[in-house]
C-alpha cells in the first residue's frame, strides 16, 4: 500500500500526459486524412470536421496534460519523482502543444480566413 501511495503521483501524472500525447497523435492522423480528402476533386467537407477535434485536443487534453506535468514537477520537488522525468514530461508537453498551435494557426490562416483559433480554444480567447 505504501508503494502505491508513493507512486500514485507519477502514475497519474504520466497517465494524464500520455492521454494528451495519444489524443494529439490521433488528431494528427485525422488531420492528415482530412487534408488528403480535401485535395480530392469534387469532395466538399465541413470545417467542423477538423476544428471540433482540434478544439477538444487544445481545449481539454492540453490543460489535462499541463496539470499532469505540474503534478510530476510537484512530485519531484517532494522527492517522490525524478527531476529528469519531470523535465522530459515538460518538454514533451511544450513540443506537442507548440505543434498543435502551429497547425491550428496554419489551418485558420490558409483554410478558414476571417476566423481565429481563439474562437474554438477557451484559453486563447481575449478577455474582452
Amino acid at each position: 500500500m505504501e508503494s502505491l501511495r508513493r507512486n500514485a503521483p507519477r502514475v497519474v501524472g504520466w497517465g494524464g500526459l500520455l492521454t494528451y500525447l495519444a489524443g494529439s497523435m490521433l488528431f494528427a492522423y485525422h488531420a492528415r486524412q482530412f487534408l488528403v480528402d480535401l485535395r480530392t476533386p469534387g469532395v466538399f467537407l465541413c470545417g467542423n470536421a477538423i476544428t471540433d477535434p482540434l478544439s477538444s485536443v487544445l481545449g481539454v487534453l492540453a490543460p489535462t496534460g499541463l496539470g499532469a506535468v505540474i503534478m510530476l514537477i510537484l512530485a519531484s520537488r517532494s522527492g517522490v519523482g525524478s527531476w529528469r522525468f519531470a523535465t522530459v514530461a515538460c518538454a514533451l508537453w511544450m513540443a506537442c502543444t507548440a505543434a498543435m498551435l502551429g497547425f491550428g494557426i496554419w489551418l485558420f490562416r490558409t483554410h478558414l480566413p476571417g476566423s481565429s483559433l481563439g474562437e474554438i480554444v477557451w484559453w486563447l480567447r481575449s478577455p474582452v
